[in-house]
């Protein structure tokens, strides 16, 4: 997005009407205490004096998760008082710790802008962290009138914040600086979409309570240190070339952003939830969770996909919400999992934390509500991240708004850290690096057995997930864990047990044809050693047509890789071959395999 362009979106939305008080996307709160204040105290208050934690932003990096940005309410020498965070945390993933135990390092900044929710930035390749953008805490005329991004090497032993260079300063100086984007990092690449520009973000914004929307794509390179702003007229206009969504003429803020790093030839980016802006100033929308945004980063273009809602009587798509959090697991045989909670609605009036979980399973892009897994206290304002079989959530409050939030009212998360097992779904008060590997909980390899399929629409994710769906991987369930006709409401898990009826035709026609090749091969073969030794005699040079434990099959690189173990056994080559009569020839499997029929009649 050029200035240009900025500017003359700015004239028409300067003519219509402004947001509403109670739309502004930082809520009151009490003053804020001078900077001056002991600087361990404003970072990580001991955990008996730690109230709440608002708006801050996580990622992980290496053998730490780091928090950055918002503010702390803090009880100190009897009193409760508000300060900004001005300090970046470390929390250790190499160790065990429960939320009493945990000690957080603090980094200090000091050249850091005080701001809420900023983008954050991880680059494992160089060990390095990027800041930029956000809503300041409070306005700061010199953060509106700087435009930097900032870097921080984590294996420097300074351990300090530094002022990033871009290699083209002119083009970075062509990009507002953001609140409330949609961003992740995917493949060596950080991402950012929409999010709005006022004039405390910005000082080329006149009207501060002007939230103008951003409607661009903004990438950075890592590597080359590149910019780059793409428009996303076609996914989010009127006209636009991209098919599907519901939502049109109204550019996004306040979502989330996931990284799909396998799918397609270079990874696909997931944008979801939050609100849109129109771009005449108007009231934001919500942008419904009906449908999902992908970016194809290798043919760059978006593609909308339509998501199927949950059964049941608590079924349905998750209402609207922004503000809130998500975060993805990958399963043992390949589906993605989207954890969806937090946040509050963006229509409706209401300022209350929404503590309902929900999961997106992908490819089937199917809703399945968490009941069981909601959060002890509705949370907003609040950011998470997952590594492993665990997901991260720091900060939040229950509810803020128009009238500000409960300064005094205490976190029931010590230090406000909340760790929930993805695989489990459960809540936990602890962490400890030496646990099991992630896998699908069983209420998603339910819905996989059942011979759960995505509802494909035009334009959307049909053509990067093509191969059959998720397989079982051969072998027993796993000790204590399930087996495939386990309670589905077990919190043990079984051993990658999910099946599609895809794969069951894949595989039965598979058998098929290496049984119909055996028997041509086998009864040449024995014709020749009838005519010319002695059917006792060894044949010599011999080898097997099929090794034992071949993988079979294997979709090709560009697609799912979806893979099953099929263990292959050689029949006896001195065995007289057994000619099929004619009406024996085998007849074509049915849709569903036999291992779905099992799966599906022990439930």
């Amino acid at each position: 997005m050029r200035i240009t362009w900025a500017v003359a979106l700015a004239q028409v939305v300067l003519a219509a009407s402004h947001v509403l008080d109670g739309d502004l996307d930082f809520p009151d709160a009490p003053p804020l205490l001078p900077g001056s204040a002991e600087s361990r105290q404003v970072g990580t208050p001991a955990a008996d004096d730690f109230i709440r934690r608002l708006h801050p932003s996580i990622t992980r990096l290496g053998n730490h998760l780091y928090v950055h940005g918002g503010s702390i309410s803090r009880k100190f020498n009897g009193t409760y008082q508000v300060t900004t965070s001005n300090s970046t945390l470390a929390i250790p993933l190499d160790t065990a710790w429960t939320n009493q135990t945990l000690r957080m390092r603090e980094i200090q900044h000091g050249i850091l802008p005080t701001v809420n929710r900023p983008i954050l930035w991880a680059d494992p390749s160089r060990d390095a962290l990027y800041l930029y953008g956000g809503d300041p805490v409070a306005p700061d005329p010199a953060y509106a009138k700087t435009q930097q991004y900032y870097k921080l090497i984590t294996t420097d032993s300074t351990l300090s914040w530094s002022i990033a260079e871009p290699a083209d300063a002119f083009k970075f100086s062509q990009l507002y600086q953001p609140a409330r984007t949609g961003f992740t990092v995917c493949n060596g690449v950080g991402y950012s979409l929409g999010g709005y520009a006022t004039s405390n973000t910005d000082a080329r914004f006149a009207e501060p309570k002007d939230q103008i929307p951003l409607p661009g794509l903004v990438t950075y390179n890592f590597a080359t240190r590149v910019w780059t702003n793409e428009s996303i007229f076609d996914a989010f206009s009127t006209g636009g070339s991209v098919v599907g969504g519901g939502l049109r003429d109204h550019y996004p803020t306040g979502g989330e952003a996931l990284c799909l790093p396998d799918v397609g030839k270079a990874g696909v980016v997931m944008f979801m939830g939050g609100r849109g802006y129109s771009a005449n100033g108007q009231t934001p929308v919500p942008m419904p969770l009906t449908d999902v945004l992908f970016y194809d980063i290798a043919g760059k273009k978006f593609h909308w996909q339509m998501t199927a809602a949950a059964d049941g009587p608590e079924g349905g798509v998750p209402r609207d919400r922004r503000d809130g959090c998500a975060a993805m697991a990958k399963g043992k045989n390949g589906t993605y999992e989207v954890f969806v909670l937090g946040g509050f609605p963006v229509s409706g009036g209401s300022y209350h934390g929404l503590g309902d979980m929900w999961v997106l399973t992908i490819p089937g892009f199917k809703w399945l509500r968490l009941s069981g897994a909601d959060l002890p206290q509705g949370r907003e304002y609040t950011s998470c991240t997952s590594t492993g079989r665990h997901l991260f959530m720091v900060g939040g409050v229950s509810e803020a708004g128009k009238g500000g939030w409960n300064v005094e009212s205490t976190d029931p998360w010590t230090q406000g850290v909340g760790v929930f097992d993805m695989a489990d779904l459960r809540w936990r008060d602890s962490y400890s690096p030496n646990t099991a590997d992630y896998d699908s909980p069983l209420v998603v390899q339910d819905w996989y057995r059942g011979g759960g399929v995505a509802t494909w629409n035009e334009g959307g994710m049909e053509a990067f997930f093509t191969a059959p769906l998720p397989s079982p991987v051969p072998g027993g369930p796993n000790p204590g864990s399930s087996s495939l006709g386990g309670d589905a409401s077990s919190n043990s898990l079984s051993k990658g047990t999910m099946i599609g009826v895809a794969v069951g035709c894949s595989i039965a026609g598979l058998i098929i044809i290496g049984l119909l090749t055996w028997f041509c091969l086998d009864r040449q073969r024995n014709k020749r050693s009838r005519s010319g030794m002695n059917s006792n005699q060894d044949v010599p040079g011999y080898k097997p047509e099929l090794p034992v434990g071949q993988m079979q099959p294997s979709w090709s690189s560009n697609q799912r890789q979806y893979q099953q173990l099929q263990q292959w056994t050689e029949m006896d080559s001195q065995r007289e071959p057994a000619e099929l009569k004619p009406e024996y020839l085998p007849y074509e499997l049915s849709g569903q395999s036999m291992a779905t029929k099992k799966a599906t009649s022990t439930r």
